[in-house]
């Protein structure tokens, strides 16, 4: 989440004493201090939620935590990031989420908004007609199709 090539704009008093800081818990503001202080996440949750947890427990709670929209308006906050930054970000773990063609038109978006390239199709791209039971290759993955909508096209297909 934070890396340790960022700076703060503010005091630690003035961030202290901020609205996004104090809505959150004690222990995600020890967390979130922690992180500031050290850029590890892994130790920010040791040290804000105890050692006695096994491996894999504080795993996810390091995620569940990092990934809280308080702790991310607080660490926004501190590090002074952006409308732009924060969009760019929302938009990276949007990408990450989506599947076939919502993850196409993010990447397109992401592509013009961070590399000043419109991603507009020069041309219409042809798909091939597929017939139910096909196996098609999506993103490098097989998957049989099980339905098809009225040109042909994929529209659902089981994984193999």
């Amino acid at each position: 989440m934070a890396t340790a090539t960022q700076s703060s704009t503010m005091s630690k008093e003035l961030f202290h004493a901020s609205r996004e800081f104090l809505s959150l818990t004690e222990k995600q503001m020890v967390w979130v201090d922690v992180l500031i202080s050290s850029q590890d996440a892994a130790l920010a949750t040791r040290t804000a939620y105890g050692d006695q947890t096994d491996e894999p427990y504080r795993a996810m709670l390091c995620r569940k935590v990092e990934t809280s929209p308080r702790v991310i308006a607080a660490l926004d906050l501190f590090y002074g990031r952006s409308p732009r930054e924060r969009f760019v970000r929302d938009l990276q773990n949007d990408i990450a989420r989506s599947k076939g063609i919502a993850k196409i038109e993010a990447r397109r978006l992401y592509a013009k908004m961070v590399f000043g390239v419109d991603g507009q199709p020069t041309e219409e791209v042809e798909h091939p007609v597929c017939k139910i039971g096909d196996i098609v290759l999506v993103e490098g993955v097989q998957h049989r199709v099980t339905a098809v909508d009225a040109s042909g096209r994929p529209t659902d297909g089981d994984r193999l």
